[in-house]
């Protein structure tokens, strides 16, 4: 009986310290990591992350990230926010919408932080980023099938380069220019080149009133 109280009172406190090192790796957290990790928790559990009435779709990758890095913001650098940004736009040029890649969204959220610090905010930007790039980087290897033929989400419901996809993005995001980083990605072809230009000159055509 006493050998069995024993074991118990050893099983109790091991749990008991157990807790009181989770605790402290997590009093030791910031606000925003906190976020995160609650973050990464609620998709370990569910499966999905929604962000800013967004469903993410990148959601492999991410739950690789961030546990990765600590539940720490991936996007610290506004040079590589900027570069993203002007590649989010520029893919108009290669037939795609910048919508798809939320760059509305970014952009609001980016001008409230700049004059309100909110720690959801923050993470909400951070997480729209990262999918953002995924999606980008897909569509800009890949390519994207019409939206108005069939679901828009098809092509990019698997994670960018599968198992690979977060060691990419610390890639691109450690790189000398993310935005060189995915023009790289497109077609290296003529035929290519040559959609892209006469895509250009509708579209001159048409903002002309043609």
């Amino acid at each position: 009986m006493y050998r069995r109280l024993g074991i118990t009172s050893l099983i109790c406190a091991g749990l008991t310290l157990g807790a009181l090192i989770s605790s402290v790796v997590h009093a030791d957290e910031s606000a925003t990591q906190r976020q995160l990790r609650h973050r990464m928790e609620a998709l370990q559990a569910s499966g999905r992350l929604t962000v800013d009435g967004v469903r993410i779709t990148a959601v492999r990758l991410i739950a690789e990230l961030y546990p990765q890095s600590r539940f720490e913001p991936v996007w610290t650098d506004p040079k590589k926010v900027d570069e993203l940004l002007r590649a989010i736009v520029d893919i108009r040029g290669d037939g795609l919408d910048p919508q798809d890649y939320y760059l509305d969204r970014l952009k609001t959220l980016r001008e409230e932080l700049a004059t309100h610090l909110d720690v959801g905010r923050e993470v909400d930007l951070d997480l729209l980023l990262t999918d953002a790039l995924a999606r980008l980087a897909y569509n800009a290897f890949y390519g994207k099938v019409d939206p108005e033929r069939i679901d828009r989400n098809i092509n990019i419901t698997q994670s960018w380069t599968g198992a690979k996809g977060a060691a990419r993005v610390r890639e691109f995001l450690a790189s000398k220019s993310l935005y060189q980083q995915i023009e790289d990605l497109k077609p290296d072809r003529p035929k290519y080149d040559q959609f892209r230009q006469a895509l250009a000159r509708y579209r001159r055509y048409e903002d002309a009133g043609g």
